[in-house]
């Protein structure tokens, strides 16, 4: 009885533990050998989607661009093999620009959880944030660190200027 809760409980500490929060699709990259208007489709669903929520501004607007662009150049045929040498130049160009504002959100949209103990309690939380989030908060903090070291530094120097006004 003792061993299969020990067991129980072995197991759940490391299932507990595990870096990520659920199982995402699969990811998404533009294929110019496929037809165009369903991978069209499928990435205007995947953006409008969690795994993809974190899709900056730029990237959205580089990818939609892009998108249209190879619609413009592909017209009715199905794929990119018809098209001349700098025109297929383009649509590489333009699928590599969308492939990696694609790759960038879906890595920064993969949650990752922490058991945290909040101050003042021993029962642990388990906190989850996306990639991004963690960044945002991470860069954040870098800056009020930043901002707290030169109000510091404001301070003793304007003690110091203080000091030596009063001891003139």
């Amino acid at each position: 009885m003792r061993t299969s809760i020990a067991l129980a409980a072995c197991l759940g500490l490391v299932l507990g533990l595990a870096g990520t929060a659920e199982a995402r699709d699969e990811r998404i990259v533009l294929d110019l050998a496929q037809p165009l208007p369903a991978q069209k489709t499928a990435i205007e669903a995947a953006i409008r989607s969690n795994d993809y929520n974190e899709i900056s501004r730029s990237d959205r607007l580089a990818g939609t661009e892009a998108l249209g662009r190879l619609e413009a150049w592909l017209g009715e045929h199905p794929s990119a093999e018809h098209l001349d040498p700098a025109a297929r130049t383009a649509a590489g160009d333009d699928r590599t620009v969308i492939n990696e504002a694609l790759g960038r959100a879906w890595d920064d949209s993969r949650e990752v959880c922490e058991r945290e103990r909040p101050i003042g309690s021993n029962r642990p939380v388990r906190i989850c944030k996306t990639v991004a989030e963690r960044r945002r908060d991470r860069e954040r903090s870098e800056l009020d660190r930043g901002r707290a070291s030169e109000l510091q530094r404001r301070n003793i120097s304007s003690d110091a200027m203080r000091a030596r006004a009063g001891g003139n």
